[in-house]
């Protein structure tokens, strides 16, 4: 997942809260928090890798088997059509939101 930050973020250490929710219910499948440091590279955006394991909860130490996938799954993505691949990401790389309609609803 990639998230879009603007540009006055805090780059000290500070919490970094991941919390996800099934669609149409309450509580969250996983709640979890680490304190990270964000570093802003030299095209602007910030970089950060996290995983989220049973085993380890949220962290920036990134279990070998996660960033083997993680790498895969970029590679695939790389290889795809390049109509396939804009259309997913913006131009700075970043996954592209959901359309929405006028009243925000998602349009797919």
């Amino acid at each position: 997942m990639s998230l879009e930050l603007s540009d006055d973020v805090d780059p000290d250490v500070g919490p970094l809260c991941f919390r996800v929710t099934r669609e149409g219910t309450t509580s969250p499948v996983i709640d979890a928090s680490t304190d990270v440091k964000l570093t802003r590279r030299s095209d602007g955006a910030y970089s950060l890798g996290l995983a989220c394991t049973e085993e380890g909860g949220l962290t920036t130490k990134i279990p070998a088997c996660v960033s083997a996938a993680w790498r895969k799954h970029v590679k695939e993505l790389a290889s795809a059509p390049p109509t396939d691949v804009t259309s997913k990401f913006t131009p700075s790389g970043l996954p592209r939101p959901p359309a929405r309609t006028a009243a925000g609803t998602p349009t797919g």
